[in-house]
């Protein structure tokens, strides 16, 4: 009898591991909240609908499959020649990431596992640190030196944040597209900071986002001096109506990055289902 109940009792344990790893391979799926499982995020402790501050330095590193990037980000379906990879040397504190020399857009960047639940009046900052190298930027080629974006799973109606061949600070949404002028040093650490909040306004459309850039020296531990920034006041209804956005980032070497490293997840938690 006991060898019986032991059968029964394996079997049931295969079956919802199976029933598990079908939800987590579960592609075709668009919506935001079912991209992939919570168990592919580093546990924050942290509820859904709180407010939280969530730094990734890019040092723990065990394996390929036990390091930083792999546990808190994962790569866009179809993402072909986002070769991004996280090395234990060059960071600020230690390790960070090296990005590819090319992406195609905001299709091949990295996303973080949690969402930012979007509130009127609550502010979203999201920031990421990189080191600049100007001798790198491929003159032929338009790829951005680092990008942030907020998606909120409706086409073409998400906002970016980012810096094109370490010359201007770019915000860019459906109807929405302007720059700021900025110069960067060579062998120097920046950190781009990017802040969203939902207004709303007489009309329930108003958006407030605002980019800016900080040297942070040759070792990226000096106090953060601002070189840039650029505000913007944006309208878009779906904006401002999203419940939910996912962060994508990205950075080419051919855009000026040499090193990524110091991602921040500063707003409201949700986890995806």
């Amino acid at each position: 009898m006991y060898f019986i109940h032991s059968k029964i009792r394996s079997l049931f344990i295969l079956l919802i591991s199976m029933i598990l790893f079908l939800s987590c391979s579960n592609d075709d799926d668009e919506d935001l909240n079912n991209e992939t499982c919570e168990i592919c995020c580093t546990d924050t402790g942290i509820p859904d609908g709180q407010s939280i501050i969530r730094t990734i330095d890019f040092d723990h590193f065990v394996s390929a499959s036990d390091n930083d990037l792999v546990n808190n980000f994962y790569f866009l379906e179809g993402a072909e020649n986002a070769t991004i990879s996280q090395v234990n040397s060059g960071g600020i504190t230690g390790g960070g990431l090296v990005p590819p020399n090319e992406l195609n857009w905001r299709n091949e960047a990295i996303v973080h596992c949690l969402l930012y639940e979007n509130r009127i009046g609550s502010m979203i900052e999201t920031s990421i640190s990189f080191k600049y190298d100007e001798e790198l930027i491929n003159p032929n080629q338009n790829e951005r030196t680092v990008a942030i974006f907020l998606d909120n799973g409706v086409s073409n109606r998400d906002i970016g944040f980012y810096i094109t061949k370490g010359d201007q600070i770019t915000v860019s949404s459906y109807n929405y597209g302007q720059s700021t002028a900025i110069s960067l040093e060579t062998d120097h650490w920046y950190n781009f900071v990017t802040q969203y909040t939902s207004i709303g306004g007489n009309f329930n459309d108003e958006v407030l986002a605002k980019a800016e850039v900080f040297d942070l020296g040759t070792d990226g531990t000096e106090s953060p001096s601002s070189i840039g920034t650029h505000t913007a006041s944006i309208f878009d209804s779906e904006l401002v109506a999203s419940t939910t956005f996912q962060v994508d980032v990205t950075g080419t070497t051919w855009g000026g990055s040499e090193l990524l490293d110091d991602f921040v997840f500063n707003g409201i938690k949700r986890s995806r289902d």
